[in-house]
């Protein structure tokens, strides 16, 4: 590690260095990442790490990617500039899938079998477990104040706590809380 250069790549044993080296008692890290495996799982269990947790599938269950962008707004990208996507008939990457289901909620027989019970995936449970907050996009949070509180996942708070802006419809629909 030299002065002025980043800290990159999540090693907490050159964290641990810089603190040293800047005679820090108390600093936090907060861990950006959009892996449960590279990212979140090591940042929360190893490093004991803040993690916000990226993920793009809240898109596809009607969480805005921009808070703070008005549908006035002229798009960012121009015109006539066409996603690769967009010409094949195929939806966007964060778009729910029709044969797989949400990536949050799946459907499962009730012992009986006449009944579909919803339970949480095993990526949306990880992301309760090893996320402190969930996001659709940087830009969703980028123009919030530095001190703006979020809401945080939690064993003792409701499932849908911790995701921003706003928990995905599977969850909502879930839990009976549709907007």
């Amino acid at each position: 590690m030299y002065r002025g250069s980043g800290f990159f790549d999540r090693e907490p044993g050159d964290f641990f260095l810089l603190k040293q080296i800047c005679a820090l008692a108390f600093s936090q890290v907060v861990y950006f990442g959009d892996s449960m495996r590279s990212d979140m799982f090591p940042a929360s269990s190893y490093g004991k790490w803040e993690t916000v947790m990226i993920v793009e599938e809240l898109e596809g269950e009607g969480v805005q990617r921009n808070i703070a962008a008005k549908p006035a707004e002229p798009p960012l990208e121009p015109l006539g500039k066409k996603v690769k996507y967009e010409d094949q008939g195929m939806k966007t990457p964060s778009a729910a899938s029709e044969q797989w289901g949400s990536y949050f909620v799946d459907a499962h027989r009730s012992e009986s079998g006449e009944d579909e019970v919803p339970k949480l995936t095993w990526c949306s449970y990880s992301i309760h477990t090893y996320s402190t907050v969930a996001i659709p996009s940087v830009e969703a949070i980028a123009d919030l104040p530095l001190d703006y509180k979020f809401p945080r996942f939690s064993p003792d708070k409701p499932t849908t706590t911790g995701y921003f802006p706003r928990p995905p419809d599977s969850l909502l629909k879930m839990y009976g809380t549709v907007p």
